[in-house]
């Protein structure tokens, strides 16, 4: 799934660039955009794939047989660590 993310993220990223260099090819080089506001760009991105992944993970994990796995992977994890440590 998070590979799946990434991919996402990384095609929609590449077809901002190409639009952005297709879209201000025609205008002289002093009237070009820099990289102002990209990281704000990226950093939406990366907020949006997540709240993805997150929202996926909650409805995976609250219905059908997910909310015992997830119980049972806590129990496993306290346990292990309960074990680890006495």
């Amino acid at each position: 799934m998070l590979s799946f993310v990434v991919l996402v993220q990384t095609v929609a990223l590449g077809l901002a660039d190409r639009v952005t260099t297709r879209v201000t090819a025609h205008l002289p080089s002093s009237r070009r955009p820099g990289d102002r506001g990209q990281a704000t760009a990226e950093y939406a991105i990366v907020v949006v794939g997540a709240a993805v992944v997150g929202f996926l993970l909650i409805t995976w994990a609250t219905s059908g047989n997910g909310a015992s796995k997830v119980g049972r992977l806590l129990d496993r994890v306290v346990d292990k660590v309960a074990s680890t440590v006495s």
